[in-house]
């Protein structure tokens, strides 16, 4: 199966909010927990009684800045890639039984199917890790119609033993 895909800044940035929801979401919301649950005993540890409604406030101040401050840094990473790096630009690849082989205008790779150590997914592109942080990305644009995209799923699914 031959691809030829265009990553785009877009792309990259996809690929970076997927990555974080995949991997961090959980700890990050978890830690943000730990400190908003601190705020509010520090700050209502001397006083008489509580009031819910400062606290509810301050809560929700809170949530809205941490949110914010997870967000557009993540939102901002389409600025990341240089216009002529190793990420964005046409990508051609050749998925064959055996391997992965992929080539752009500065170099050329190829890639055993165990190298994909992790298969994820979402409602723009597949992502074929082949390192914690390191994957190719291929749009799903890239496979033209539903039918591609399955066929695309399942033939990587087949080659790497991946769910």
């Amino acid at each position: 199966m031959k691809l030829q895909v265009e990553i785009t800044r877009q792309d990259f940035s996809d690929f970076m909010m997927h990555h974080f929801v995949q991997n961090r979401l959980g700890k990050t919301v978890a830690i943000g927990l730990a400190c908003l649950i601190g705020l509010l005993y520090f700050s209502n540890k001397d006083k008489p009684d509580f009031d819910f409604g400062i606290n509810l406030i301050t809560a929700a101040v809170y949530c809205v800045i941490y949110a914010a401050l997870i967000y557009f840094p993540l939102r901002n990473t389409r600025k990341i890639p240089a216009e002529n790096g190793a990420f964005l630009g046409v990508k051609e690849y050749d998925f064959t039984e055996h391997e992965i082989l992929c080539a752009d205008k500065d170099a050329s790779g190829r890639y055993n199917w165990s190298a994909v150590k992790k298969l994820t997914e979402s409602k723009k592109a597949f992502y074929l890790y082949v390192d914690n942080n390191m994957a190719f990305v291929i749009p799903k644009r890239a496979l033209h119609n539903e039918a591609g995209v399955e066929a695309f799923r399942a033939y990587v699914k087949e080659r790497t033993g991946l769910n």
